[in-house]
């Protein structure tokens, strides 16, 4: 199984891909592949290490699902994990969708649902997503995104936000899921089975060129969304 990262920290989202490293680290330190400034934490304080029996995560103070004090186990699917630090620090393990892209078309749209609810526009099922999660909604000329008191937070580029114009080279982030923003449409990014759309939506013939792509691989110590 592949698996993503994902660390939730101080309103903020960061995401270690599994695939591209054997080893990896959480921690203060300027080596550590997600750097973060949370009191008490250490260089290197969480790692997830590749193994022959699977990915293992191992640390001080760490938490399962913030009930049970542990040194280390094999990481499983759907399962989160708790750094005992300020603020806390929350890491959850996803597998790793195949890698597609579609557009949807806003130019024709007033506003656009997105959530885990089956009538939304977007369906996203991940357990971490709220039935009605967001909304895209057009303003004049411009296009705004609202979250809609979902539990775990709409994030752009990275950023908690709750009412928000979308400009584009933005990425929003909910969930495991990313969503770039173009010009009058936006681009789902790991399209898989979790996913329904019911709208129109259209796969690129070539890579689009109206939104910028971070440096996924990046430098130890980097920041990376989703």
């Amino acid at each position: 199984m592949q698996y993503i990262a994902r660390i939730y920290f101080d309103n903020n989202i960061y995401s270690i891909d599994l695939t591209k490293f054997d080893s990896a680290t959480i921690g203060s330190g300027d080596s550590d592949i997600i750097k973060l400034a949370a009191y008490d934490l250490k260089p290197g304080q969480v790692s997830i290490t590749r193994t022959s029996k699977g990915f293992k995560i191992k640390g001080k103070n760490l938490y399962m699902g913030d009930k049970s004090l542990f040194l280390s186990r094999v990481v499983a699917e759907g399962e989160k994990y708790v750094v005992k630090c300020e603020p806390e620090i929350l890491i959850c393990i996803h597998p790793k969708q195949k890698e597609e892209e579609v557009f949807i078309s806003l130019a024709d749209k007033e506003r656009l649902n997105i959530g885990r609810g089956s009538s939304n526009d977007i369906v996203l099922k991940n357990s971490r997503t709220s039935s009605e999660h967001c909304r895209i909604y057009k303003t004049g000329e411009t296009f705004r995104i609202k979250d809609l008191d979902s539990r775990n937070g709409t994030y752009i580029n990275g950023q908690r936000i709750y009412d928000e114009e979308l400009r584009p080279n933005d990425f929003i982030n909910i969930s495991v899921y990313s969503i770039r923003v173009g010009a009058d449409c936006i681009y789902v990014s790991n399209v898989g089975n979790d996913i329904v759309l019911n709208v129109d939506a259209g796969t690129p013939s070539q890579p689009s060129h109206d939104f910028l792509t971070p440096d996924f691989e990046g430098e130890p110590g980097t920041m990376r969304f989703f």
